[in-house]
């Protein structure tokens, strides 16, 4: 077993244990049919770079873009948060899509590179710690169990002026698991974090996604935030001159704003 896979499992596995240490506390609450409905919707930017390779019709090329890069590379990124939620229980649904382009000059000629994602994220989630959602407004520490999919469209092309141009398309389905907390700092400033995994060959081989933001509550229904986020994915299929593989690393600052209802 190789370095990465035992990571991967390594990964999974803390994840799994931390949703054990947490099933006692679901199993002694319980949902009130008495309980409010809780409504939020966030749209936000991503505005996101890219390390990694990306291989279209079996032409390979890399792609790394560092903080420094990700105003002159990121072409266009658009994002929104909706979750529902009653009592301990809730659904969310977060469409995401994101372009990078990305140009090289060597002596193997001018090389364009475009990547672009368009993700689908659905899931629900089961509160563990803390007060249900749509309950009060006083600052406490949440803590979220979290499972769903991740629906992947990915383009990449590829543009050389010897070789020509590549275009290839991939779509993929990767379930996941995780977690997200939020940590009050005042009464109106917070702190959030989310970590999940997924893939494990149902999709991709691997998939882990990472955010954390720091929240500030300018009136009961309406808050801003900006953040960090880090979405890794190693996916590949065909072969030869039909080989697709999208193995990078999208991450970058997030900006956006909150309406809860």
């Amino acid at each position: 077993m190789t370095g990465n896979l035992k990571t991967r499992w390594i990964l999974c596995g803390m994840m799994l244990f931390a949703i054990g240490w947490a099933m006692p506390a679901i199993a002694q609450q319980s949902a009130s049919d008495s309980d409010p409905w809780s409504f939020s919707i966030a749209p936000y930017l991503w505005m996101s770079g890219i390390d990694g390779d990306i291989t279209v019709k079996g032409q390979r090329a890399s792609m790394d873009a560092g903080f420094d890069d990700v105003w002159s590379d990121f072409e266009f990124g658009g994002n929104l948060n909706i979750e529902i939620g009653k009592g301990r229980w809730g659904a969310f649904i977060d469409p995401t899509y994101s372009e990078i382009t990305m140009e090289e000059t060597t002596a193997a000629g001018t090389t364009n590179t475009e990547a672009s994602i368009r993700i689908l994220e659905f899931g629900g989630f089961y509160r563990v710690v803390g007060p249900p959602t749509g309950m009060g407004s006083e600052p406490a520490f949440r803590m979220d169990i979290l499972g769903g999919g991740r629906y992947w469209d990915v383009t990449g092309k590829i543009r050389n002026t010897y070789i020509g141009k590549f275009e290839q398309t991939a779509d993929w389905l990767d379930p996941f698991i995780g977690l997200r907390i939020l940590a009050p700092m005042t009464r109106k400033a917070a702190f959030s974090a989310r970590g999940d995994i997924g893939g494990l060959g149902a999709g991709s081989d691997f998939t882990f996604n990472f955010a954390a933001a720091f929240g500030y509550d300018f009136t009961e229904i309406f808050s801003a935030w900006l953040g960090y986020r880090i979405l890794s994915v190693d996916y590949e299929d065909g072969e030869g001159s039909n080989r697709i593989q999208f193995d990078t690393t999208w991450h970058g600052p997030m900006v956006g704003f909150m309406l809860r209802f």
